[in-house]
């Protein structure tokens, strides 16, 4: 824990790689809100794959080196065990032959390797 006063940070940013929830696109917000960062407060959300997190420090560091901000919050987080299994568009649009059935594929298994 850092002890700094929420007034004192100028911008959020925060590394996601598979957005497996609904509001995963707001994921940068949410964590500011929740810590009690003004509304005002801007924040980005990064997917850099396995260097997200490393480069929301990139950036908070830039903002700061640039005199945008004097203190930025900075970090990374995953829920992988929500990552959807999904099925080829290609291949379930016009349907499938009887009993053949649709191979479904883990979806972070395909977007990370």
């Amino acid at each position: 824990q850092a002890n700094i006063s929420p007034e004192k940070v100028d911008e959020t940013f925060m590394g996601n790689v598979i957005s497996s929830s609904l509001d995963a696109a707001y994921l940068s917000r949410h964590v500011a809100l929740k810590s009690g960062l003004a509304i005002k407060t801007p924040s980005l959300g990064i997917n850099r794959l396995c260097g997200s997190g490393f480069e929301t420090v990139v950036q908070g560091a830039e903002s700061i080196i640039l005199e945008r901000s004097a203190v930025t919050l900075c970090g990374g987080t995953e829920n992988m065990s929500q990552a959807p299994m999904v099925i080829d568009g290609l291949s379930a649009r016009f349907g499938t032959a009887l009993g053949k059935g649709l191979k479904a594929e883990d979806s972070l298994w395909a977007g990370l390797s």
